[in-house]
Parts: C-alpha cells; sequence; structure tokens
C-alpha cells in the first residue's frame, strides 16, 4: 500500500481521452502512408508485394497497439495510485475529526492495513470514458 505522506503527483500522465486522440491519430497516419496514394511508398518498398506491404503495415500497426496498451495501463494505474493515497487521507482526516468529536485527541496511530476505497478511481474511468 502507498505511503501518502511520500507520494508525489507528477500530473504528467496522460488522460484516457488524450491516449484515444493520439491512437487514432497514429492509426490514420500509417494508414494513409502505406496507401497507394503515398508518393514516397515506392522510394521506402520498392520491390514489395501488396502482400508483404500489407504484412509490413500490420507490423506497424500491431506495435503501436502494444505501446497504446501500456500507456492506458499506465493512465489507469496512476489513476488507482491517486485515489489510494487520496483515500488514506481522507480516512487519517476523518479518523482525527471523531477523535476530536468524541474527545479521544489525539488518536492512536493509523493501521497500516487500512486500505482505501476505488470509488474515486473508477470516478476517475468513468470522467475520462
Amino acid at each position: 500500500m502507498p505511503n501518502a505522506r511520500r507520494i508525489t503527483f507528477s500530473g504528467e500522465h496522460l488522460q484516457l481521452a488524450q491516449i484515444n486522440r493520439y491512437y487514432s491519430d497514429v492509426e490514420a497516419s500509417v494508414r494513409t502512408y502505406f496507401s497507394v496514394r503515398n508518393a514516397r511508398l515506392i522510394e521506402r518498398f520498392v520491390g514489395y508485394t501488396p502482400q508483404e506491404l500489407e504484412r509490413e503495415m500490420a507490423s506497424v500497426l500491431e506495435e503501436h497497439s502494444r505501446s497504446t496498451s501500456m500507456s492506458i495501463l499506465a493512465a489507469l494505474e496512476a489513476a488507482y495510485r491517486e485515489d489510494q493515497a487520496l483515500s488514506q487521507i481522507c480516512s487519517r482526516f476523518e479518523k482525527l475529526e471523531q477523535s476530536l468529536l468524541i474527545g479521544t485527541y489525539p488518536p492512536g496511530p493509523p493501521s497500516c492495513e487500512e486500505g482505501g476505497t476505488v470509488s474515486g478511481f473508477a470516478r476517475v474511468l468513468m470522467r475520462d470514458i
């Protein structure tokens, strides 16, 4: 479980909508590059048969899909870690508030076994979809 006091968020992870736009743009670009309308196609792929050209394009698109999958995974992990850290912080504030209300300040140390909820994580995912 991440320690909420030591986590710093860079804010550099991409949102799912940004990843989707990037994926679509690159896929369209690759398909245009490998189309017969591309005048430079012959320079790069001299001697290729149409089947070889199709396999080459499929290979590029497959690699792009793999790298985009890693970007999605990184974005999901970042959202999950943020949610976990915020859940821990909220839990500590709630314990402090409860201890102040019932007069048992200072509260005991927070348990490391406590886990956060994924409700915020779900909200992040739904916001981007």
